[in-house]
C-alpha cells in the first residue's frame, strides 16, 4: 500500500513510510498536546512533495491560523494550501471571506459538498480537519455516518484525511469515532520526575504492521521533533 509521509521522521519509520494513502486518521489529545502542529506538519510535508493540500478550519479563524503558521516559520505553506472556513459558521457569523466557506456548520450535506468541491478543484491529496469536534458535536449528528462519508471521499477521490480531536483516545465520548477511523495517533502530556514530557502513541493503524510504543517529542519552531 502507498504511504503518505507525515514529515515526522521517526513516526514515518515506525509506520514504514507514513500514513496509508486514502485513509482517515484521528489525531487525539488534550489541549496543548500538539495536535494542530502535527496537522500542519503533515501539510508542510505535502507542500514539499508537491501535493495540493486543504485545511478545513473549524476551531479558529483563517486569519488566526495564518498568523499561527507564521509564528512557526511556516508562512511559506499558507500560500500553497486552500483553507475552508468552517469557523465563521460555527460561531454564528455570516459566510466568511475565504473562497470556500460554510454557511451552516450543522448542515452536514453542505459540509461534504464543499469538501468534495474543493478537493476536486484542487486535485488535493491531503486534507486536514482541525478540529472535527464542532462538526460531530452538532445535536442529532450520526458520528458513524459522518466518518463513513469521510472514508468514502478518501477512497473515491484519492486523498488522505488527518482530523484532530480534543480529548484522550479511549474516552467514552470518542469511542464511536475511534471505532470508525482507520488510524489513531494519541498525543499527550505526562509527568515524569516533576516535569512534563510530550508523548505520542500510535494506537491504531489499519493496513500497517507496527509495534506500539511511546515516542517522546518536543515542539520547535520547525514543528514536532521526536526525541526518543
Amino acid at each position: 500500500m502507498t504511504k503518505i509521509p507525515t514529515g515526522i521522521g521517526k513516526l514515518d519509520e515506525l509506520l514504514k513510510g507514513g500514513l496509508p494513502q486514502k485513509s482517515v486518521i484521528l489525531i487525539s489529545g488534550p489541549t496543548g498536546s500538539g495536535k494542530t502542529v502535527f496537522a500542519y506538519q503533515f501539510l508542510i510535508k505535502g507542500v514539499e512533495e508537491g501535493d495540493k493540500c486543504i485545511l478545513v478550519s473549524s476551531s479558529e479563524s483563517p486569519a488566526f491560523l495564518r498568523s499561527y503558521i507564521e509564528s512557526f516559520d511556516l508562512m511559506h505553506i499558507s500560500t500553497k494550501m486552500t483553507i475552508v472556513d468552517a469557523y465563521s459558521a460555527s460561531i454564528g457569523k455570516s459566510k466568511g471571506e475565504e473562497k470556500f466557506s460554510l454557511q451552516d456548520i450543522s448542515d452536514v450535506s453542505e459540509f461534504f459538498e464543499v469538501i468534495k468541491k474543493v478537493i476536486k478543484e484542487n486535485s488535493a491529496r491531503r486534507v486536514v480537519v482541525d478540529s472535527v469536534n464542532p462538526i460531530l458535536n452538532q445535536q442529532g449528528q450520526n458520528i458513524r455516518k459522518i466518518v463513513d462519508q469521510f472514508k468514502r471521499i478518501a477512497r473515491g477521490m484519492d486523498c488522505t484525511f488527518v482530523m484532530t480531536s480534543y480529548g484522550g483516545a479511549g474516552e467514552k465520548s470518542n469511542a464511536e469515532l475511534e471505532q470508525m477511523v482507520d488510524g489513531i495517533i494519541k498525543l499527550d502530556l505526562e509527568e515524569k520526575g516533576g516535569e512534563f514530557r510530550r508523548v505520542m502513541t500510535v494506537w491504531k493503524m489499519r493496513f500497517v504492521e507496527f509495534v506500539p510504543q511511546k515516542l517522546e517529542f518536543r515542539i520547535t519552531r520547525s514543528g514536532i521533533e521526536i526525541t526518543s
